[in-house]
């Protein structure tokens, strides 16, 4: 679509979400590991769909495998092709559920593991120990010097703690996401307040008392760094801060090999190529879910010949979803 309608390589923005946020990207094409199988968080149910319908604008194309139960007004659509792909949706413990197309069938494998770093506070490891317990991972303790590569297969999340400032730890007040929790507590001098790169989400942050504030806490898929020195609730009911805390290891889990919800397998759809329109829905027509009426362009005009104009003016282009889900073998 681009090439044939001489959009710029420095004028396309690609952009995907995921089960931590979004990421974009300028350029020809999107980066190389968008093609390649998504690793997804404990519950895939949990994360946020892709927005598409937040972004039905004709300077937009929406990329996936099946086109969104509603069908855009303006947005273009690129569509692989689905079928239903028969295979793992869910291990619990050491039981792997299989879908083999008709029914699920069970298999008993070896269970993944939680690592966690034997220098962490000691309130964190006994959470994580219960946590664990109640989401079927093996639990091992190590030294920091011990955390060797990590391998889906065998490890479902890592907890480390993060290197130490060159100063002394800092007192303040701990605050989890949308100030929910509050923990005093003393962290390796804002350690983390660093910027935290590709894949890293913040998720906690202290305050010490002359106001200043670091990231504590950050996540990325399979990995928790905290950099905390101590740790302590307010209050006596420390609740709050456990269904924070279990929610910040479930969005970090990476799922077994393979493993994808049945709903993606079991997804069946057809290609499509369609450009945007510009001028969205004629009066009296009406938009409705996937092969329902179309836009029409001004004039009856066939609705790709009226694209041209349009994309001379286009000055972005946003890629949204799946990426033809090379998850699924296509």
């Amino acid at each position: 679509m681009c090439e044939s309608a001489g959009i710029p390589p420095e004028s396309r923005r690609w952009r995907s979400d995921g089960p931590l946020g979004k990421s974009e990207f300028v350029g020809p094409l999107p980066p190389e590991d968008w093609f390649t199988a998504p690793t997804r968080g404990l519950d895939p149910l949990g994360a946020s769909p892709t927005p598409f319908e937040s972004l039905d604008r004709s300077d937009c194309i929406w990329v996936s495998d099946c086109e969104p139960r509603t069908a855009p007004l303006f947005a273009g659509r690129v569509c692989s092709g689905a079928r239903t792909v028969p295979g793992p949706v869910a291990q619990d413990g050491a039981t792997l559920r299989v879908w083999n197309g008709v029914g699920l069938e069970e298999r008993t494998v070896e269970r993944r593991g939680l690592r966690i770093d034997r220098g962490l506070p000691e309130p964190l490891r006994r959470f994580a120990a219960v946590w664990a317990e109640a989401r079927g991972f093996a639990r091992e303790e190590v030294e920091p010097e011990g955390l060797d590569a990590f391998r889906p297969d065998r490890h479902a999340l890592d907890l480390v703690g993060a290197e130490r400032g060159s100063g002394p730890a800092q007192a303040g007040t701990f605050f989890a996401p949308e100030e929910r929790v509050r923990f005093s507590a003393t962290g390796f001098e804002f350690a983390l307040a660093r910027e935290p790169g590709p894949g890293w989400e913040p998720w906690g942050r202290l305050e010490d008392p002359e106001g200043r504030a670091g990231t504590v806490v950050r996540r990325r898929l399979g990995r928790v760094e905290f950099s905390f020195e101590s740790l302590a609730p307010r209050t006596q009911d420390a609740a709050p801060f456990a269904v924070a805390l279990g929610e910040l290891l479930d969005g970090a889990v990476v799922a077994a090999p393979e493993v994808l919800p049945w709903s993606e397998r079991a997804a069946v759809g057809e290609a499509c190529f369609e450009f945007p329109s510009e001028a969205g829905i004629r009066p009296g027509a009406s938009a409705g879910p996937r092969g329902g009426p179309r836009p029409v362009p001004p004039g009856g005009a066939p609705r790709g010949r009226s694209l041209v104009s349009w994309f001379a003016w286009a000055a972005a282009l946003l890629a949204l979803g799946g990426l033809l889900l090379a998850s699924r073998g296509r």
